[in-house]
C-alpha cells in the first residue's frame, strides 16, 4: 500500500511539473503567435486590395451572421475600398474568405484563409483556378455558380464548397453596398 501512495505522489509531482512548463512556455510563445497572425492579417488585406496602403478594422459596425469583421482600406488617406472576412458554411464546415471590394464596384480579390473542406475535391477552392474567377466581377449582381445559372465555374464533385465561397463572397457585397 505504501508503495503505491509513493508512486501517486511522484505521478502528482511529475504531472504538476509538466503542467507548470506548459504554461510558462505559453506565456512565452502566446506573444509571438499572436504577432505573427496579426502580420499574417496585414499580408493577406494588402494581396486583396494591393492599392491600398491603410487598413482599419471597423469594430463599431453590426456585422450580419457569418461576417468576422470588416476593414476600411486607404490609399493616402482616401477611400479605396473595403475587405469584409466572412465565414460560410461549407460540406466540412466554415470556411473563413477574405474579400477586397474597390470603390468602383469591382471584386479586387477572394482568399481562402481557413476551411476544412474534402482533401483533394473541396479543398481545390484554395486553388487560384477557382478563387481568381470572382476578381473583376461586378458588385451590381448577385453571383451564382454556373450549375445554378451564374458565370462561377463550380469545382467538380464539389458544388456545395463552391457554392459556400460564392455565399460568402455575395455575404461581403452585400455589405460593401450596404456601407457604399
Amino acid at each position: 500500500m505504501r508503495n503505491v501512495i509513493t508512486l501517486g505522489v511522484i505521478l502528482m509531482v511529475i504531472c504538476a511539473v509538466a503542467a507548470g512548463a506548459l504554461a510558462a512556455t505559453n506565456n512565452v510563445t502566446a506573444p509571438i503567435i499572436q504577432a505573427q497572425e496579426a502580420q499574417k492579417v496585414q499580408e493577406s488585406l494588402k494581396e486583396v486590395l494591393p492599392n491600398a496602403d491603410e487598413f482599419e478594422e471597423q469594430k463599431d459596425l453590426q456585422l450580419p451572421e457569418g461576417v468576422q469583421s470588416v476593414y476600411f482600406a486607404k490609399s493616402g488617406g482616401e477611400d479605396v475600398g473595403i475587405i469584409a472576412v466572412v465565414s460560410p458554411s461549407g460540406y466540412g464546415g466554415p470556411i473563413s474568405i477574405m474579400v477586397g471590394i474597390e470603390n468602383e464596384g469591382k471584386i479586387s480579390a477572394v482568399r481562402i484563409l481557413s476551411h476544412s473542406e474534402t482533401a483533394g475535391l473541396g479543398a481545390k477552392i484554395t486553388e487560384p483556378s477557382f478563387y481568381e474567377q470572382f476578381t473583376g466581377q461586378s458588385v451590381d449582381k448577385e453571383l451564382k455558380v454556373s450549375k445554378d445559372g451564374g458565370e462561377i465555374d463550380a469545382i467538380s464533385a464539389a458544388t456545395i464548397s463552391s457554392r459556400a465561397v460564392t455565399n460568402g463572397v455575395n455575404r461581403a457585397i452585400e455589405i460593401f453596398n450596404n456601407l457604399k
